[in-house]
């Protein structure tokens, strides 16, 4: 592939749930990121994968679908990270000749549709509901609006919605049938925004227990919570972890550890977990670090490896915690005996954390003595039956 046509296949506009967007623009052979927060800055491909954002500390991943098209991208920054949805398959700068005739175009479209609000209304609406193009509904829909016939406006806007999925669905069929699971999904989208819901649930059903694509089995799953029927949606999620679906795997872990606990819900999380689900290991890594520190450093090294920042901050942590506990053992480093006894007190056993603490102090560490004796004193009170005050 030439390499304008693999940057193509990242450009575009990526769309959060909260409506922040993301610009991703191709302009000269180079990438280019625009967002409320920053203007215009060069992506930078580093050879993992990431792209850096010039003159800021963020990075950007990429995620592509079967078809080579990107469709979802990740945003890191140092304290946290967000995914947004492609919207637009592909922006390049235009010129400003351009901008000022499409700034025209659309300045007399708006005329002509004020024009057509008030003396077109009917035969736009008579035209739409006997068949006419998804434009035309969308006029008369906005015309109905304007005029404040609010049950027309939503007949029409129906109408729209089924007369855009018509003009679109043999495109969009016969990218499914080359199998892209992502057309597919949009196929049924489509179908359920026409209330096509049987047919669309052909097609989510292939896509996520044959396709085992994670995206399908939640859409599949939402549809029936919207329509009701929990109990199909939970089977949904439990029948694709069965079928090998990370999303369904998690999901249901979720579900069982919500209802019987999480020793219960242990297995489904390992299975999201080795089937790629970094938010997965996250969970089992937090649920071992009590106790058994080594698992939990290698739950938190599978979910760091797919970008999950909580889990690469607390890695890091749990690295420290190793080498300062062998330094406090070993050597009898009151700093290190410190540290360690911190982590125990943030992340494992109070009691044991109390231990480490006295340690460090017994090796002269002033700040160690400090904890252990407030910790007495607070002690000493709770016994004496004395309120203690906070701020």
């Amino acid at each position: 592939m030439a390499t304008d046509d693999r940057l193509k296949a990242l450009a575009g506009v990526y769309k959060q749930n909260d409506g922040n967007t993301f610009v991703v623009l191709l302009k000269d052979s180079t990438l280019q990121l625009k967002t409320m927060d920053i203007k215009s800055e060069n992506l930078v491909a580093r050879g993992d994968g990431l792209y850096d954002v010039e003159n800021t500390q963020a990075k950007i991943k990429f995620h592509l679908g079967n078809n080579g098209m990107a469709h979802s991208l990740t945003f890191y920054l140092p304290d946290r990270q967000t995914v947004a949805t492609r919207d637009i398959p592909f922006l390049k700068e235009k010129s400003l000749s351009e901008k000022f005739r499409e700034l025209g175009i659309a300045g007399i479209v708006f005329l002509a549709l004020i024009g057509i609000f008030f003396l077109s209304y009917s035969p736009m609406k008579s035209a739409c509901l006997n068949g006419g193009g998804p434009m035309l509904c969308r006029a008369a829909a906005i015309s109905a609006r304007v005029m404040g016939r609010v049950e027309d406006s939503k007949t029409l806007a129906s109408q729209e919605s089924r007369q855009t999925y018509l003009e679109t669905s043999d495109e969009t069929k016969e990218a499914c049938a080359d199998g892209d699971v992502r057309a597919c999904l949009e196929q049924a989208k489509a179908l359920s925004r026409t209330n096509q819901i049987a047919e669309a649930e052909k097609l989510l059903e292939k896509g996520c227990y044959l396709n085992k694509d994670g995206a399908t089995c939640q859409f599949w799953r939402d549809l029936n919570v919207d329509k009701g029927e929990v109990s199909k949606a939970d089977t949904i999620m439990q029948q694709s972890c069965n079928f090998g679906v990370a999303a369904g795997c998690h999901e249901w872990a979720w579900k069982t550890k919500k209802e019987d606990g999480m020793a219960q819900a242990i297995p489904f999380f390992d299975k999201a977990c080795e089937l790629g689900e970094e938010k997965s290991c996250y969970e089992l890594a937090l649920h071992h670090l009590k106790y058994n520190r080594k698992r939990s450093q290698d739950y938190l090294i599978l979910s760091c490896q797919s970008f999950h920042r909580q889990a690469c901050d607390l890695k890091e942590k749990v690295e420290k915690y190793f080498s300062h506990k062998e330094k406090c053992n070993t050597e009898s480093n009151p700093h290190s005996c410190f540290l360690m006894a911190s982590f125990e007190q943030d992340y494992g056993d109070i009691g044991l954390a109390l231990k480490q603490y006295q340690k460090a102090c017994d090796l002269g560490y002033r700040l160690a003595c400090n904890i252990i004796e407030k910790k007495k004193k607070v002690r000493e009170l709770k016994e004496k039956g004395t309120r203690i005050e906070t701020i």
